[in-house]
C-alpha cells in the first residue's frame, strides 16, 4: 500500500525544494541557508549563516528576499523567520 501523503507533506517539500534553490544562489555569495523547521500555522524557520564580503549592510534586503521567494513558491507559507547564528 502507498503511504498517504498529506497536505503538510506537501507543503514541507515545497519548503525544502525552494530552501534548496535559494541555497543555491547564495552559496556564491559564502551564505547559507537551512530549513529549521514548520509549524502547522505556516511559519517557516530558518538559519542563514556565512558572510558575504560584498553584501555590505544589505542583510536585510537579503532576509526580505529570501522571504518573498519562500511565499512565491510556497503560497501556504504564512511567515519566514530568519535566525543568525549567535557570535561567539
Amino acid at each position: 500500500m502507498d503511504p498517504v501523503v498529506t497536505d503538510n507533506d506537501l507543503v514541507q517539500r515545497k519548503v525544502e525544494q525552494a530552501v534548496l534553490e535559494i541555497d543555491k544562489i547564495l552559496r556564491t555569495n559564502e551564505i547559507h541557508i537551512e530549513l529549521l523547521g514548520i509549524d502547522p500555522a505556516g511559519v517557516v524557520r530558518v538559519l542563514v549563516s556565512g558572510d558575504c564580503p560584498t553584501c555590505g549592510n544589505s542583510m536585510m534586503t537579503l532576509e526580505r528576499g529570501i522571504e518573498r521567494m519562500i511565499r512565491e513558491q510556497v503560497p501556504e507559507v504564512k511567515q519566514v523567520v530568519i535566525s543568525r547564528p549567535l557570535a561567539s
